[in-house]
């Protein structure tokens, strides 16, 4: 007789016994190529794991790192060499705490007004303490003047950098017979430069030169009556 719903399979004892039609064996298997049952390699599952708490750790140290920021003074442009630094000169950002870097604590921006870059600073840089003289330290010392002296081609180096060490070179000016006398050189150094080339004039500089005080008249004077020539000294 036929049992509605069953199905039968051998035993290998010549019995049969019923099995329920519709509920098959699970999901096949996989077997190693030598024909045994693959087993899961849990070793490879606890590493894959670790892995993953790993990296989401690493993750979060670099995003509470992102936000350990502090605030620090800047340049908001740029700020020539044994120029003054002004209010507007600086401005405050937050970055991340560079390690090793003298950067200058936004609390102190107003300690910087009033001092002297010691060489050119680029905007939207950090300030650093070595990039200014100390605190009350003038560029110009007390027994020293600024001149400012124009001179034309061939009257002085090419390009005369800020800090430069020049010597001032005076023609006497002509006396009524004739006599000019010898000239002098005045030692100084150059405090700013500018190229003053437009259209056919080639070459003449506005240079401020820093001189002796009791130095600066001549020097002046030298400079206005083109009877005055710069050249650059040894470093």
């Amino acid at each position: 007789m036929r049992t509605r719903g069953l199905m039968t399979r051998g035993n290998g004892a010549g019995t049969l016994e019923p099995r329920v039609a519709g509920r098959g064996a699970g999901p096949p298997v996989g077997s190693s190529p030598s024909g045994l049952v693959a087993r899961p390699r849990w070793g490879w599952v606890l590493a894959g794991v670790g892995a993953v708490v790993v990296g989401g750790w690493g993750s979060a140290s670099l995003w509470l790192r992102a936000g350990d920021r502090v605030e620090v003074v800047a340049l908001a442009g740029d700020v020539s060499a044994y120029e003054t630094v002004a209010r507007g000169d600086l401005r405050t950002v937050r970055v991340a705490a560079p390690e090793g870097v003298d950067v200058v604590a936004a609390s102190e921006i107003e300690d910087l007004v009033g001092r002297v870059a010691a060489s050119d600073l680029p905007g939207r840089s950090l300030l650093v303490e070595s990039d200014l003289f100390p605190a009350g330290e003038s560029v110009v010392e007390g027994g020293e003047a600024v001149v400012g002296v124009r001179v034309g081609p061939g009257a002085a180096p090419v390009e005369l950098a800020r800090g430069r060490r020049v010597l001032a070179v005076i023609v006497p000016a002509q006396t009524a017979s004739g006599d000019a006398g010898e000239a002098r050189g005045v030692e100084g150094w150059v405090l700013k430069s500018e190229d003053l080339t437009t259209g056919s004039q080639t070459g003449e500089l506005s240079v401020s030169v820093v001189v002796p005080r009791d130095e600066a008249t001549e020097v002046a004077a030298a400079a206005a009556d083109d009877r005055l020539s710069l050249v650059a000294l040894e470093e």
